[in-house]
């Protein structure tokens, strides 16, 4: 049994069950009334039979308003027929599981004054499509919308600290999401099987990323990892099998076990300067890989003596800092590769008695010093083109890929910096 599916069984035999008796009654929303004044929705069986529910800012009971500031836990639990929901601006917590199970709901409008949304929230809400989180929310609770499998557009609040466990576990019609600049953890299992995600945008506030975080993600073309994520954990993107291209920011010094297992169309890795670990099997079973570029000046970690890193080292090429060549082919682990070569350990390389000059400077590359006439071709390490034009040129790049430089009949290999 996997780990999720014991939380989920967990998580069911903790769910409330409806039909709590109200202290209050109207429009067919039940309530209990707190002595501070305000109120809160509970769960009923007579929500089993609508479609649509409008929850109000306040009731009057007895003479008396109460606001009403709360979804209570499962309030809406497996309420099949429910499609649409609209909740006043004042309600600042909805409770674990409160539209769990709602298949058929498909609008839902959240106010201004929400802080918090319970985990499993909107799980298997099969047929939300897209969702607008308020500013103010400040908490997602785990497995939040885990299975929403029709769920392809989301807004997320800029206040939004962490997003927890499984929080959109196999939200399989989900292409690219925006996170801002408030999070700072991705939990494990966070994006596990969004199989349609094919872009993501992590800002350099994220500074961790939990196991199996984006695994099965299949779709997923390209990453660019922050230098503010020090460690990747376990299995964090296996079974990306569209991952073509991968970038590790300067201050990524642990690549966890797994973390790449099984990206086969993953063709060149550029590993930072501050990489310190790779544990073992990160890059197994990535059976396009032909290319490593390592900038650091001593050898990290790689697997171990009975597991490597990397599959089929022989016949893969390392590129590495031009004075530390003979430390990676001693190295354990680096000196099973077929070939380790120099690379351009600086920003700036004058190529020659020709006058051509490269530089490197915040992932620009420019060529100076070229005849005008003179035919000039930039590729990536892999052979892709990426410019090519006449005379002095310049172009933008990944930092920390190696790009191979053609000018006239002469080329040369450089570190972007």
């Amino acid at each position: 049994m996997t780990k999720h599916l014991r939380f989920s069984l967990i998580a069911l035999l903790l769910l409330a069950v409806p039909g709590a008796k109200a202290d209050f009654v109207a429009d067919g929303l039940h309530y209990n009334l707190n002595s501070d004044g305000t109120a809160t929705v509970i769960a009923n069986s007579d929500y089993k039979n609508m479609a649509s529910v409008i929850v109000p800012a306040s009731v009057t009971a007895a003479g008396n308003v109460y606001r009403v500031t709360s979804l209570a836990d499962s309030c809406f639990l497996d309420c099949e027929m429910l499609t649409s929901i609209n909740i006043a601006n004042s309600v600042t917590t909805l409770g674990n599981n409160c539209f769990r199970f709602c298949s058929n709901l498909t609008s839902v409008g959240l106010p201004s004054s929400l802080t918090k949304v319970g985990n499993y929230c909107f799980a298997y809400c099969f047929k939300l499509s897209s969702i607008v989180l308020p500013n103010s929310v400040t908490e997602l609770g785990t497995s939040c919308f885990s299975y929403c499998t029709g769920l392809s557009s989301i807004t997320l609040s800029n206040s939004i600290k962490s997003l927890k466990y499984s929080c959109f576990y196999s939200c399989t019609s989900l292409k690219s999401i925006d996170i801002p600049s408030s999070v700072t953890k991705l939990g494990f299992w966070c994006f596990w099987g969004c199989t349609s995600l094919t872009s993501i945008n992590l800002p350099s506030s994220v500074t961790e990323l939990g196991t199996s975080c984006f695994a099965g993600c299949t779709s997923l073309a390209s990453i660019d990892i922050p230098g503010s994520v020090t460690q990747l954990g376990e299995e964090c993107f296996k079974g990306c099998t569209g991952l073509a291209s991968l970038t590790l920011q300067e201050g990524v010094n642990m690549v966890g076990y797994n973390c790449f297992r099984g990206c086969t169309s993953l063709a060149s890795v550029n590993l930072p300067s501050s990489l310190t670990k790779l544990e073992e099997d990160c890059f197994k079973g990535c059976t396009s890989l032909n290319t490593v570029t390592c900038s650091a000046t001593t050898p990290p970690t790689c697997g171990s003596t009975t597991r490597s890193a990397f599959t089929d080292e022989a016949s893969k090429t390392l590129y590495v800092p031009s004075t530390c060549v003979d430390a990676y082919k001693n190295a354990q682990g680096w000196k099973a590769f077929g070939n380790i070569l120099p690379i351009v350990a600086t920003g700036v390389n004058s190529v020659g008695s020709d006058g051509i000059v490269l530089t490197s400077q915040n992932g620009t590359v420019t060529l100076t010093g070229v005849p005008s006439e003179m035919p000039v071709s930039i590729y990536s390490i892999n052979g892709a083109l990426l410019s090519s034009g006449k005379g002095n040129m310049s172009i933008n790049a990944d930092r920390g890929q190696v790009v191979v430089v053609k000018a006239g009949s002469k080329s040369y290999k450089l570190l972007v910096k």
